[in-house]
């Protein structure tokens, strides 16, 4: 008997983008996507997979809309507008004179 596959964890990156995407995930059992739990499905064995895939092909298009939503906060165009104001703030607070205008505010 071949020893049993090992998982190979899921890139949370790559997980994201597939939401974002508007796509169905389904995964084996032991993978578990905190928050996003509810926008995939994890199953347990072949058939279970093959019904969670056939009922993927058949979901509405409301579902593909709710997946994009939800992960909207964590795509990477917010992460990339956050790192940006922040690097804008410490750059402010690094200029001459910045600590003691901080002071006096």
């Amino acid at each position: 008997m071949p020893p049993a596959p090992v998982p190979v964890p899921v890139p949370p990156l790559t997980f994201l983008e597939t939401l974002a995407a508007g796509l169905p995930t389904v995964a084996a059992g032991a993978y578990r996507f905190g928050g996003y739990a509810n926008l995939s499905t994890c199953v347990d064995d072949a058939d279970g997979a093959a019904a969670a895939l056939q009922a993927a092909a058949a979901e509405p298009r409301e579902r593909r809309a709710l997946r994009r939503k939800r992960v909207a906060n964590d795509a990477l165009a917010a992460r990339a507008a956050v790192v940006s104001r922040l690097l804008g703030e410490l750059e402010a607070a690094s200029a001459p004179g910045a600590a003691a205008r901080l002071w006096r505010a």
